[in-house]
């Protein structure tokens, strides 16, 4: 794919703009107190996890997992296939992300919910998380980079993805759901969610001006050798992705698209990549 200088420029000034609103929002947090930032959240946590109870622990269990990448790896994996860019652009992303989520948590040092309330006046799903690493929330980083990786390419020309204001807003809405799991399992305050937000996305288009400004590094993955690596790694990660969430659907609906993604790329001769 052509480099579009026009539509990086907009892309730099996005990601510098949103980064903008991180650090701000960075600072007035660094200023306060840990007694300060959960004080001024309980009340607005408890009505809202009092509130997403009531859909059941089964489908946040579901839900919160999307926001695992031993979940979304193997999930969208379909693109190595359909858009090996896209595929790339989220393990460009991977370095920024990784960085500032570690960095956040070690900076700020925000302790969870469960480690302020009281447990019976949560609910909680799963294991009570009670260390000092709630903000920024990583759940959240991880699926903004997916959203914000997957945004662009809908807006992308050679995509030409048919109504791409209707599936970006899709996308939006399915990652505020998954970050608002984080609050329904009990283990995240409400502006752990929103700094999380920002800094994904920041780590998502990142690995986009990466993969656009340089192509180089990626163009491997649509050869014909790649096919073996890919299903290797796919097969390794949906493992790991069996061991923790076998229980749940979305993990099966995972494993069965590595099992197409794989069949396809076994079977297909030549290029086997849709867009490049």
């Amino acid at each position: 794919m052509p480099t579009n200088p026009h539509g990086i420029k907009k892309l730099t000034i996005t990601v510098t703009l949103i980064g903008v609103l991180a650090l701000f929002g960075g600072i007035v947090v660094y200023g306060m107190s840990p007694a300060q930032y959960t004080n001024k959240q309980i009340n607005l946590f408890l009505s809202i996890n009092h509130t997403l109870a009531h859909a059941g622990d089964l489908l946040w269990q579901n839900i919160t997992a999307l926001g695992d990448g031993l979940v979304l790896f193997p999930l969208l994996s379909l693109l190595i296939l359909k858009n090996p860019q896209a595929w790339a652009a989220f393990f460009g992303a991977i370095p920024v992300s990784t960085f500032l989520s570690h960095a956040g948590k070690a900076l700020f040092a925000m302790p969870r919910p469960a480690a302020v309330i009281e447990h019976e006046h949560i609910h909680i799903i799963g294991h009570a998380l009670t260390g000092a690493t709630s903000l920024p929330s990583g759940h959240t980083i991880t699926i903004f980079t997916v959203v914000s990786v997957l945004i662009y390419f809908c807006f992308d020309d050679a995509k030409k993805v048919a109504h791409p204001v209707t599936w970006s807003m899709a996308l939006l809405a399915l990652g505020i759901l998954i970050a608002l799991s984080r609050i329904a399992v009990g283990a995240h305050w409400p502006f752990d969610l929103v700094l999380g937000a920002l800094l994904g996305s920041i780590g998502g288009l990142s690995g986009v001006i990466l993969t656009c400004q340089y192509t180089a590094w990626w163009r491997w993955i649509t050869t014909e050798k790649s096919k073996y690596i890919h299903a290797t790694i796919l097969c390794v990660v949906s493992v790991a992705m069996m061991l923790e969430y076998a229980n749940l659907i979305v993990a099966w609906a995972a494993l069965l698209m590595v099992a197409i993604v794989i069949y396809k790329l076994l079977t297909t001769r030549g290029h086997h990549a849709a867009h490049t």
